[in-house]
């Protein structure tokens, strides 16, 4: 009867680990976003490995720009779309490498790419958040299209904020080139810099759930291709 008990038990954490985690990729995932499920999260992300370059990456006088590599992503909350897990482990391609993954404590809101059991965030598809003193996250606004990797309509849910409802979050220095080539987007005091406008992830859920856009209309693209 014990080892019925213990036997069950067993069964039982690794059935939940299976659905928190996943193995980690051992190459870059390759498939056709129109095959995907779309998703928006805040996560805690983490570094993971690099896996090896694409193919035609490896191919003489070929030079890429973007190296793959997967990361850890844990889930705070959903904002859109539905994960496959709690924990995460997602491929993407940068120009940057894992750096930023190593530093940051603050959350995540990601774009996501799902076709099980492999999960891709697409290009430079996230951003860091900033907690208000009511706790809400807000993506602050540092370029006139962000977030260019989310629908183009969600820059209508804009809102003005201040730095006073943001005690923790950092000025800018005031010469950063954002602020010098972007200057109607934030205020300059002598203390630095700070963005005149954010977007709130709550407003940010109710508006998705009315475009409800596919994984490959996510991204804000029109005739002029805002990406950068």
């Amino acid at each position: 009867m014990v080892r019925t008990c213990v036997l069950a038990i067993f069964m039982l954490l690794a059935l939940l680990s299976c659905a928190t985690t996943t193995s980690s990729p051992t190459a870059y995932p390759i498939f056709r976003l129109e095959d995907a499920k779309p998703a928006v999260a805040v996560v805690r992300v983490s570094p993971g490995k690099y896996l090896p370059e694409l193919e035609e990456c490896t191919k003489p006088d070929v030079w890429c720009l973007h190296s793959p590599f997967w990361f850890n992503a844990r889930l705070i909350e959903p904002v859109y779309g539905t994960l496959p897990r709690s924990r995460l482990k997602v491929s993407t391609l940068s120009h940057y490498g894992m750096d930023a993954y190593k530093r940051t404590r603050a959350p995540w809101l990601v774009s996501l790419a799902i076709h099980e059991p492999d999960v891709i965030m697409p290009l430079y598809a996230s951003a860091g958040l900033e907690t208000r003193k009511d706790g809400s996250l807000f993506l602050l606004v540092h370029h006139p299209h962000d977030p260019w990797w989310l629908p183009c309509s969600v820059a209508q849910s804009r809102e003005i904020i201040a730095k006073s409802d943001f005690p923790q979050s950092p000025f800018i220095e005031n010469d950063a080139y954002a602020v010098r080539k972007y200057p109607e987007l934030y205020v300059v005091s002598r203390d630095g810099a700070f963005p005149k406008f954010g977007i709130d992830t709550t407003r940010l859920r109710e508006l998705l759930a009315g475009l409800r856009p596919s994984a490959d209309t996510m991204r804000c693209k029109d005739d002029s291709d805002k990406s950068p």
